[in-house]
This record gives C-alpha cells, structure tokens and sequence, in this order.
C-alpha cells in the first residue's frame, strides 16, 4: 500500500480483514507494514498498535461527516478535535 496523506476506509480494502466480529477491522498498517492496525468501525479513528509506531487518526469519509470545525489535520493526518 502506498503512503499518503489522508486515509478513507477503500484504501484499506486489499488489506483489510472484514470479517471481524468485535467493534474494529483489523488491517496492515501502511507505516510499519504489520497487522495491528485496527480501524472503528463505528467512529473511523485507527491507531496502529505495534511499539514505536505512531499511525494513527480518523479516515477521511468519517471526518467530512461532521462540520469543518470538528476535525483539524496534524502532518497530513486527520485528527478529531479534543473535546468541548
């Protein structure tokens, strides 16, 4: 997978284990290229879960979702704002 910017949840699809029964996908982190990325299915935040990696932020198609305001990009990585 190549590194970009801003992540929407289709550019996991080649690595993406869909067929999880908890609350998160699971899928290859594009970083650090191992399988503990885990992605909400309900909010869009990922956090890769390997030590010294620090991928993390909201996808894309869930941050479009709420008002401008709410998200803020932090080195080209969506992050939520932190609470009101």
């Amino acid at each position: 997978m190549k590194k970009k910017a801003f992540y929407e949840l289709a550019d996991f699809e080649e690595n993406l284990k869909t067929n999880t029964n908890g609350a998160n996908y699971v899928a290859k982190c594009p970083k650090c290229e191992k399988w503990n990325l885990y992605i909400s299915k309900k909010n869009g935040l990922y956090n890769c879960f390997t030590g010294g990696c620090d991928f993390k932020g909201i996808l894309l198609d869930f941050c479009e979702q709420k008002p401008k305001d709410e998200c803020s990009t932090s080195n080209g990585t969506f992050y939520p704002r932190k609470g009101k």
